[in-house]
């Protein structure tokens, strides 16, 4: 394994909270741990952040910038289990001592936690941010998440879910019985929001969007799971009802190809937008310059970004495979089924058009009531992690924050 080159060693008389991903770039949970690191007092406490990926990604830098570092290693895809163990105990010994170790890595944080365990860690978190992986629906899958929850069960001193139906999906309807598991909602950072009311047509100029007709629009990475394909067709048909609409496409991926050739195919060049990865700080503007955000996603836990749009007033057409957790309470979301075909959904994106925007009084306090503030969720998180004094499971209890 090794540090990115030039990366600064760290304060060594700082805790430190080793981070476990496949990569640093732009996701959902990548995201949330950032909104965490940006927003913790890191005089007090440090993150590092163990990845596979062998090429730098998108918030590599910001994490060198404040104070930490990208530890790499084989993936375990081809190190194998044996391997894997190997990098993960030298990554302990060499950079430690870490006060916890923080997996986002789905069912395989049960073996990470092991090794954890086994290195004396104390504090040792599995957090599971979408209700599948890749490894689900087949057989193999179901015996390797069936081994991999015993080990999160046996090793896990705290188990977070982004929600409800994600801590359903992996351990049971009954894991509000368990006590080390709780939901802790993704919170943002609320400063962006506050400013956002009023002015789109500025926004819409400064982001090089069209100032005249509906904009719907997107945000995601371009994989299976965000159903592009349907997204696209549903924006064809909805077109014939409101020639003067644009769709803006946020994200990039393997998939990118396949769907510009479908947009083409579908004679929707010069009507849909691929603005390509942006900076979070682009979010809230670029939300907020939307008519509606529509997302027909297969399966999700709880996207961020569905939270984003509803702090920033924007009315949401969403998939009901999506956990109606995502809903503020604030009249902007419909859940529309997928198997109901795309005229559905051209009905309720014309119903979004016409929904009124709530002021940010009202969805300041939705999303501080239901958890969302990333303060607090840092808050909480520092408490964890620095709670090795006792390294039995503890239960926290915020209860803003922490559901179940």
């Amino acid at each position: 394994m090794r540090t990115d080159d030039n990366v600064n060693t760290g304060r060594q008389d700082l805790p430190r909270v080793l981070h476990c991903f496949g990569s640093m770039d732009l996701g959902g949970a990548e995201t949330f741990a950032m909104h965490i690191y940006r927003s913790i007092d890191r005089n007090r406490i440090q993150f590092d952040f163990a990845v596979s990926a062998e090429k730098s990604c998108y918030y590599d830098d910001e994490i060198q910038d404040l104070g930490g570092r990208i530890i790499r290693h084989t993936a375990p895809s081809k190190a194998g289990f044996r391997g894997y163990g190997k990098e993960l105990r030298a990554i302990l010994r060499r950079f430690g001592p870490f006060c916890a170790v923080h997996s986002h890595l789905h069912s395989f944080s049960g073996y990470v936690l092991g090794i954890a365990a086994h290195e004396g860690v104390p504090v040792r978190i599995a957090h599971m941010h979408s209700t599948r992986d890749g490894r689900s629906g087949t057989l193999s899958g179901f015996a390797y998440h069936a081994v991999m929850r015993c080990l999160i069960r046996r090793f896990a001193t705290h188990v977070f879910g982004c929600s409800r139906a994600v801590l359903a999906a992996a351990f049971g309807e009954r894991w509000p019985a368990e006590s080390r598991m709780s939901v802790l909602h993704n919170g943002i950072d609320f400063a962006p929001y506050a400013l956002l009311r009023g002015g789109q047509a500025e926004l819409r100029r400064r982001l090089s969007l069209p100032t005249t007709g509906s904009i719907l629009g997107h945000i995601g990475n371009f994989t299976a799971a965000k159903n592009h394909a349907f997204l696209i067709e549903v924006f064809r048909q909805y077109r014939a009802r409101d020639p003067g609409a644009t769709l803006i496409l946020v994200g990039d991926g393997t998939l990118r190809p396949q769907l510009e050739r479908q947009i083409e195919a579908c004679s929707l060049n010069s009507h849909v937008r691929l603005l390509g990865r942006r900076s979070q700080s682009d979010i809230p503007d670029i939300l907020a310059a939307f008519d509606a955000l529509v997302m027909p996603s297969l399966h999700e836990g709880l996207p961020v970004s569905l939270i984003e749009a509803q702090a920033a007033g924007v009315p949401c057409v969403v998939s009901s495979a999506i956990t109606d957790e995502a809903d503020l309470g604030l009249g902007l979301i419909q859940f529309v089924g997928l198997a109901d075909g795309c005229e559905p959904w051209a009905n309720a994106i014309g119903t979004a058009l016409t929904t009124n925007r709530p002021n940010w009084a009202a969805s300041c306090e939705a999303l501080t009531s239901q958890g969302y503030d990333i303060r607090d969720t840092a808050t909480v998180l520092t408490r964890i992690y620095q709670s090795r004094a006792n390294p039995e499971p503890v239960r926290p209890d915020a209860a803003a924050l922490l559901v179940g």
